[in-house]
């Protein structure tokens, strides 16, 4: 049964040869670009803060989760980031602006 297996292998590389991806560089800036920033940041709902006091930097090229158990405040950092929740206090630019400019 093996041997059958690995003959069907060889046979598909064989026929179907793995791709190879050339992946070109790419030029990094000296210095990293700041793309969403985020100072002292306030949100809520009705007057109730959800998040308080946060603080983020996230530059290019930066891979980035985000985790937490429900209720935490996940939904209403996206909601601040796209400009659907104002900030009570604080800042928040995306590419420099403000998420409602963008």
């Amino acid at each position: 049964m093996t041997d059958n297996v690995i003959n069907i292998l060889s046979v598909f590389f064989t026929i179907n040869p793995p791709s190879v991806r050339i992946f070109k560089s790419v030029d990094v800036p000296a210095t990293p670009l700041e793309v969403i920033s985020i100072r002292h940041l306030w949100a809520g709902y009705n007057q109730e803060p959800v998040l308080e006091d946060i603080n983020l930097s996230v530059q290019d090229l930066d891979f980035i989760g985000l985790i937490g158990p429900n209720g935490s405040g996940k939904t209403t950092l996206f909601k601040v980031l796209l400009g659907l929740l104002p900030p009570m206090r604080g800042e928040v630019l995306i590419m420099g602006q403000r998420p409602q400019q963008g």
